[in-house]
C-alpha cells in the first residue's frame, strides 16, 4: 500500500517574534540556550495542556494548536491603554511615569477538523531544538511540566489509513 503526506506549511509574516518567557539576566546560561533555539518551533504536550492537545506554535498573534482531531488557529489582537501619570518630585519634562489603564483582547478561532480521520492519531516529531520550556502552573506539582521539547515539525501519522500529515514551518 502506498503512504500519502500531506503537509501544512505554517509562514511566520512577521519580521519577528518574541519569545513569552524572559529569562533572567542573572541566569547567562539560559539566555544562551533560548539564543540557540530557532524562534519557529513546536512545543509539545506534557500535560499542561487538556489531553487532545498535541502540541502548539505561536507565530505572531495566532497559536496553532495540533489536536487529535485537526488543527484549531486562534488569531488574537492585544490592546493596552496607558495614561501618563505625573509625578510630584520632577518636572514633567524630565520624569514620566506609565499606568496601565485598560487591556482587551479581540480575536478569531478557526477550527479544522478531519471529518471521520483517525481521533487517537501517533505523531513523530523532528528537529528537536536545544531550548526547553517549564510550565509551573498552580501549587500542584503533580500537574507541572518540566523540560517540555520543542520541534521544528511534527508528523501526524495515519489521520486516515496510509496518509499522514505533516506540520511545519
Amino acid at each position: 500500500m502506498k503512504r500519502f503526506t500531506i503537509s501544512f506549511l505554517l509562514i511566520d509574516f512577521m519580521f519577528s517574534i518574541s519569545l513569552f518567557a524572559q529569562p533572567s539576566e542573572n541566569n547567562p546560561q539560559a539566555q544562551q540556550m533560548l539564543n540557540k533555539a530557532s524562534h519557529n518551533f513546536f512545543i509539545e504536550n506534557k500535560g499542561q495542556w487538556p489531553k487532545e492537545v498535541r502540541y502548539l506554535t505561536r507565530i505572531g498573534g495566532m497559536n496553532a494548536w495540533i489536536t487529535n482531531k485537526g488543527v484549531v488557529y486562534d488569531y488574537y489582537q492585544i490592546t493596552r491603554d496607558y495614561k501618563i501619570k505625573e509625578t510630584m518630585q520632577m518636572p514633567r519634562q524630565e520624569k514620566e511615569e506609565f499606568e496601565r489603564q485598560h487591556t482587551s483582547i479581540k480575536g478569531q478561532v478557526v477550527n479544522i477538523e478531519l471529518e471521520n480521520s483517525n481521533t487517537e492519531p501517533k505523531t513523530a516529531p523532528s528537529g528537536v531544538q536545544q531550548g526547553y520550556y517549564n510550565y509551573f502552573i498552580g501549587n500542584d506539582s503533580t500537574k507541572w511540566a518540566s523540560y517540555v521539547r520543542l520541534y521544528n515539525e511534527v508528523l501526524v501519522q495515519d489521520v486516515y489509513a496510509g496518509i499522514d500529515t505533516k506540520v511545519l514551518f
